[in-house]
């Protein structure tokens, strides 16, 4: 009995589409990263899409996960604070693209510098993209003559009640 053409039409379709697909890129989607810890060490390798503050430790810091955004650079990443409390040795990495860093509210986390060492703002918003900071309490960032310690952009820093900052537009 013989095959008739079609199918052999139809196999190699399916063949070069399957062939297709297999060497096809994935489109690039944004990373959640996940603060886990209170310290403030860097990031073992920015650009890699793991959080962590050296290889195979599951780490991830505030600083880790703002350089792993920064070094992606693809303004679809997020940054979720799950620790209580996070205590900076200096200023954050500046924030160069789109990111939502989210914390579980302002009650809830701390994010803050030695009162007497830290010189400096936490936040420092360079994109003309958008970033979206919520749920966490800043304390203990100061910049001389007065100006805000907390954030600065050159757009807008918003703040809630008791300086409690919510978000950047």
């Amino acid at each position: 009995m013989e095959t008739p053409a079609v199918i052999y039409y139809l196999i190699a379709t399916i063949l070069v589409l399957t062939a297709a697909a297999a060497n096809a890129q994935a489109p690039a989607f944004g990373v959640l990263f996940v603060v886990n810890s209170t310290g403030d060490d860097g990031d073992a390798a920015p650009g890699n899409g793991v959080c962590e503050t050296a290889t195979g430790n599951r780490i991830c810091t505030l600083r880790a996960a703002i350089e792993e955004v920064v070094a992606r650079n693809n303004g679809g990443d997020g940054i979720n604070i799950n620790s209580s409390a996070v205590y900076l040795d200096g200023a954050l990495p500046d924030i160069t693209t789109s990111v939502s860093i989210s914390g579980p509210g302002a009650t809830k986390v701390i994010v803050e510098g030695p009162v007497i060492q830290f010189r400096g703002r936490v936040f420092n918003v360079t994109t003309s993209g958008t970033v979206s900071i919520s749920g966490i309490t800043i304390a203990y960032a100061f910049t001389p003559k007065g100006q805000n310690g907390r954030c600065y952009s050159k757009r807008q820093c918003r703040y809630g009640q008791r300086n409690k900052l919510h978000s950047f537009e």
